[in-house]
């Protein structure tokens, strides 16, 4: 804890804010390599063995994107200048939307690759786009309501919507993907779910814990929330999909 005794001045910061969600992954991107270099191939086929390289593509694709994330809205934004300009707000958007992205791109298409079909990439993107929309319109009929209502809400309404849609697919869309014997398919997918879920269940917990009671404390569950899905979503994605305990049989 900083020595000013403020949680939310830590969580600002770039220790906490840049670096420290880049050390999990340079060290997996390091592990990889290392692999590599070394001949070794995947741990297993993989818990669908169809999607085996497009999981082990995603991997690699958006370990450098969980790298760029906290980069480029933080340090980069600041030195162009662009924190309070409509181009530093752009970025920021893009880099949740890719991190939602992410979460219906693995999903949609190990599912579809378990089918025969092909990646719908179209169908993530669209996805994406859904819970900003009904957050954006839930913080808008707020403000139309109530006036000035605190940006917060807004995080609110959207970890609160995300939460119900992965819930939704973990009890819904699962269970209807696969064969009868596709039991590995479903339980990558529903991990996946459940992982989601983790991390903006503790990020919806801080926030109301910072908006309703003002307490210092819900910015240090937040580093929680952060770590999972900035420095651990993919190393704990990739494991999971090629771990020899959960691979299909």
């Amino acid at each position: 804890m900083p020595d000013s005794g403020s949680w939310q001045t830590f969580y600002q910061s770039d220790l906490q804010s840049v670096w420290g969600l880049g050390a999990v992954p340079v060290l997996f991107g390091a592990f990889l390599l290392v692999r590599r270099l070394a001949g070794g191939g995947q741990p297993s086929p993989g818990a669908t063995p169809a999607a085996a390289n497009f999981v082990a593509a995603f991997t690699l694709v958006f370990l450098v994107e969980t790298l760029l994330d906290p980069v480029a809205t933080g340090p980069i934004t600041r030195a162009l200048g662009l924190g309070d300009a409509v181009a530093g707000s752009a970025i920021a958007f893009a880099f949740v939307y890719l991190g939602d992205f992410r979460v219906y791109l693995l999903l949609f298409g190990v599912a579809a690759l378990a089918g025969g079909r092909s990646v719908p990439l179209g169908r993530a993107a669209l996805w994406t786009l859904a819970v900003p929309a009904v957050a954006g319109s839930l913080y808008a009929g707020a403000r139309a309501l109530w006036g000035d209502v605190a940006m917060g809400w807004l995080w609110v309404g959207y970890e609160l919507s995300f939460l119900v849609v992965m819930l939704g697919f973990r009890a819904r869309w699962v269970p209807a993907q696969g064969s009868g014997a596709d039991d590995a398919t479903r339980g990558f997918l529903g991990f996946v779910c459940l992982y989601a879920t983790s991390y903006y269940g503790l990020w919806l917990a801080s926030d109301l814990l910072v908006l309703l009671g003002g307490f210092d404390a819900g910015w240090a569950l937040r580093i929680v929330p952060n770590q999972l899905y900035y420095a651990f979503f993919v190393p704990c994605a990739w494991w999971r999909f090629f771990s020899p305990a959960f691979a299909a049989r």
